[in-house]
C-alpha cells in the first residue's frame, strides 16, 4: 500500500504528472526510504515498477487517479506514465 501512497503524493499538488516508471520509482524510493525499499515486495527496476502500476490501476481508479501508459518515444524508446488525479473534478 506505499505504493498508493506514494502515487497520491509524488506530484506535489498537481492534478496530473507525466514520468517514466524508472523515475517515478525513483522518487516513491526516496519518500519511503532505503529501509522500506528493501522490501523483497518493493520493485527493484522500471520495468517492475510498470508492473506494480498496471496490477495497481484499479485500485488507484476507485480512489480518483488515472494512469495512462503513453505509446514509446522516437528516438529515446522511453514510455511515459502519464498520472492524472481526477477527484473533485466535474
Amino acid at each position: 500500500m506505499e505504493y498508493m501512497r506514494g502515487v497520491r503524493s509524488v506530484d506535489d499538488g498537481n492534478r496530473e504528472v507525466e514520468t517514466t516508471s524508472g523515475n517515478l520509482l525513483d522518487a516513491l524510493t526516496g519518500m519511503v526510504g532505503e529501509q522500506k525499499a528493501r522490501n523483497k515486495f518493493w520493485p527493484k527496476s522500471p520495468e517492475a515498477m510498470a508492473s506494480k502500476l498496471t496490477r495497481l490501476a484499479p485500485v488507484l481508479r476507485k480512489i480518483g487517479i488515472t494512469m495512462e501508459r503513453q505509446p514509446r518515444e522516437s528516438g529515446t524508446r522511453r514510455r511515459l506514465v502519464l498520472i492524472r488525479d481526477t477527484r473533485g473534478h466535474s
